[in-house]
């Protein structure tokens, strides 16, 4: 699959949260993050993804449709190195799973930046991974 790596413009904020929210939806059966009064899971830095200079986000895409199939969340991560990088959050929408879109995408994130990788695990994993 020929893929697309969009950097999340703020005008598509509302999509990365929802999209979000589907895999911590997805993540909650492992780690037992819990749905809130409001309907919604929790992500205290959020934010930080449209103000941090450094923390940014990805739309994927199927290149020809422009079929939204995932993203990735990925932020400075120092403590891996002065050039660290983390791949804090990432999702594949289930029907694109298993076709090699996931590691496509994950590639395309790992060359937007030079350094050290690491992956942050689900919030119940007791490693991150690091390459």
């Amino acid at each position: 699959m020929d893929i697309q790596l969009d950097r999340v413009q703020p005008s598509e904020r509302k999509i990365l949260y929802r999209l979000l929210q589907y895999s911590l939806y997805e993540e909650s059966a492992q780690d037992g993050n819990e749905i809130g009064n409001d309907a919604l899971f929790a992500y205290p830095h959020f934010d930080a993804y449209f103000t941090a200079p450094d923390w940014e986000a990805y739309l994927f895409r199927e290149r020809e449709c422009k079929k939204l199939f995932g993203f990735a969340m990925l932020r400075p991560d120092f403590q891996a190195s002065p050039s660290g990088h983390c791949i804090e959050e990432f999702m594949i929408l289930p029907q694109y799973r298993r076709k090699g879109a996931g590691r496509t995408a994950a590639l395309a994130c790992l060359e937007t930046h030079t350094g050290t990788w690491t992956v942050s695990p689900s919030h119940g994993s007791q490693s991150a991974y690091c390459f």
